[in-house]
């Protein structure tokens, strides 16, 4: 039983009544007030101090006794301010008056123990007479364990409410973050019910992919922007279904589908679905990417590989794909030229075996084929003659003009081969030809064996140029047909410039040569002597030309000059 307790209740009951029980029963007031462990003390309100205490006082104050909280005041025992600002005397004051007004008042008090530290109280001071006087019966409790509960609790509190602030503010801007995501996304994006499969929500692409507004688009459903059956036959409803229903088991289906623009046009479409997590049930997200282009761009690419492979098979010219390894792709002209039965005979198998162990010139063919290859690589082009061998065993030439090619992400060789068979015979009667010229023309051999010379080499470059431009001419890239006009032109020139210094010598041998000097600049007359001697000779030998010692004005025949420094350059 707790006796100070009972009092206190008693105390609290009774107001402002006269407190009779002290008078009627001083020893058990005086039992209750040392042996209770409320700490307890008396106040004298006319002399404003503390006139007795009991030992749970002295201990709740840090006292050593008794005799060092009597005769003190409430204002010896407090800061001079209460936590709400007001000075603790007139604070004080103001109890006393309540006290003596209703009888009892309880209230919170800022105490200081003798130790100096500060201790927030709860007191409740009752109004008893004693010996014909009113004293006040005093019981503070210490409730510094109360109050950093109530802080921790208003700590908790306020941290809770700025996490929720936080959480709040995180999930505001997440929801942005993806509507914004949602709303621009480069796909079309729709969330509708799965079980009565109305849209609840669809972006901007989405909108543009259909041609509805917003609002229209709420009240459809996916079988409403659909046309009756898809392109396997099944009904769009039924597939709907299906679809849905393997997305509401757990499933992310990924097909293609036809939608239908509200113009009537149709789009195909690539569609993936997903469940959407959440308390509410039987969302799905569709997303929606419109492969209409795409159809387009891969029916385009079927039809130009069915081209190509068209122009590939039927073209008489010998056309073979392969890299350092084997044979990837012939085409019936390299079969009918190497005299195979068909391209499974050579796909497959490494070009070597298509050669003899040697070419024309000695040097091994792999050796070559190997130099032949690295060129191509480096410079994207290589053109060059080679030494074939045909399925019979028997060797022939062929003109190979070998282009660097990517495919599939692999670097591969690309092999136009041309049989020349009938231009090296053609090249063989026309040196025999030009031998007997030789032999039967007595006059000036020297000078007639250096135009057959000069005349043969220019001619076999525009034959062979000519023969490639009318061979290859779709092949050929505008580059290469402006490199062969290019060496006809400058063949050509060359061999119109043998020509007149045979009619030179003509004219020299019966005396109708002249002499006509003019003015030239010899600086301007010097450098286009040297690039029309490069232009005609491919710039085999380099020219460098020193015009610092010369003057820039002279006379001179300009024709004879030409000639005779075109000799002189040609020759060197």
């Amino acid at each position: 039983m707790n006796i100070a307790h009972d009092l206190d209740s008693q105390w609290n009951e009774r107001g402002n009544a006269p407190a009779r029980a002290p008078r009627e029963s001083p020893l058990m007031f005086q039992l209750l007030f040392e042996q209770t462990a409320e700490a307890t003390l008396l106040f004298d309100a006319e002399t404003g101090v503390f006139v007795d205490c009991n030992p749970a006082a002295v201990a709740l104050l840090r006292a050593t006794d008794k005799e060092q909280l009597l005769l003190t005041s409430p204002t010896d025992l407090s800061p001079p301010f209460q936590p709400d600002g007001r000075p603790s005397a007139e604070a004080s004051l103001e109890v006393a008056e309540l006290v003596e007004r209703h009888g009892n008042h309880r209230f919170e008090w800022m105490a200081r123990c003798l130790d100096g530290e500060l201790v927030p109280m709860e007191v409740l001071s009752t109004g008893v007479e004693v010996e014909g006087r009113v004293l006040h019966v005093v019981v503070p409790r210490d409730i510094s364990g109360q109050k950093r509960a109530q802080q921790e609790i208003v700590r908790l509190n306020a941290s809770l409410e700025q996490r929720v602030a936080e959480r709040t503010a995180e999930l505001t801007q997440s929801e942005a973050r993806l509507r914004t995501l949602v709303e621009h996304a480069p796909e079309a994006i729709v969330v509708f019910d799965g079980v009565t499969g109305h849209f609840i929500t669809v972006n901007e692409n989405a909108i543009q992919l259909f041609g509805r507004t917003r609002e229209e688009l709420e009240h459809l459903t996916p079988a409403d922007v659909s046309p009756a059956f898809q392109p396997n036959g099944q009904s769009s409803a039924e597939m709907a279904r299906e679809q849905m229903a393997a997305t509401l088991a757990g499933g992310k289906p990924v097909f293609d589908w036809v939608h239908r623009h509200s113009s009537g046009r149709l789009l195909n479409t690539e569609v993936r679905l997903v469940l959407l997590p959440g308390e509410v049930c039987c969302l799905v997200r569709a997303s929606i990417i419109d492969q209409t282009g795409q159809k387009r761009a891969e029916q385009a690419l079927r039809e130009s590989e069915q081209k190509f492979r068209a122009l590939f098979e039927a073209t008489s010219t010998g056309v073979m794909i392969h890299d350092e390894l084997q044979y990837l792709e012939v085409n019936p002209a390299v079969v009918r030229l190497m005299g195979y039965k068909s391209a499974s005979d050579l796909i497959g198998k490494n070009p070597i075996i298509t050669s003899p162990p040697l070419q024309a010139d000695g040097r091994p063919t792999a050796e070559l084929a190997q130099q032949y290859i690295s060129a191509c690589v480096k410079n994207g082009m290589a053109r060059f003659e080679w030494l074939a061998r045909h399925a019979d065993g028997s060797d022939f030439p062929v003109e190979v003009i070998l282009t660097r090619i990517e495919m599939g992400g692999r670097q591969l060789m690309q092999a136009v081969v041309t049989d020349i068979r009938e231009r090296k015979r053609a090249e063989a009667k026309l040196r025999n030809a030009l031998a007997r010229e030789q032999e039967l023309g007595q006059l000036k051999n020297s000078f007639i064996s250096m135009v057959s010379h000069e005349f043969r080499t220019p001619l076999a470059v525009i034959q062979s140029s000519a023969e490639i431009l009318d061979d290859y001419f779709d092949e050929l890239q505008p580059a290469q047909r402006r490199e062969h006009l290019q060496s006809i032109q400058g063949n050509t020139l060359r061999m119109a410039s043998i020509m007149e210094e045979v009619l030179l010598i003509g004219r020299l041998d019966a005396g109708r040569m002249e002499f006509n000097p003019i003015p030239i600049n010899l600086g301007s007359f010097a450098r286009r002597l040297v690039d029309e001697v490069h232009s005609a000779t491919d710039r085999r030998c380099t020219i460098e030309l020193e015009l610092s010692t010369i003057p820039h004005d002279a006379r001179a025949d300009e024709s004879l000059l030409s000639h005779i420094l075109t000799n002189l350059l040609t020759n060197a």
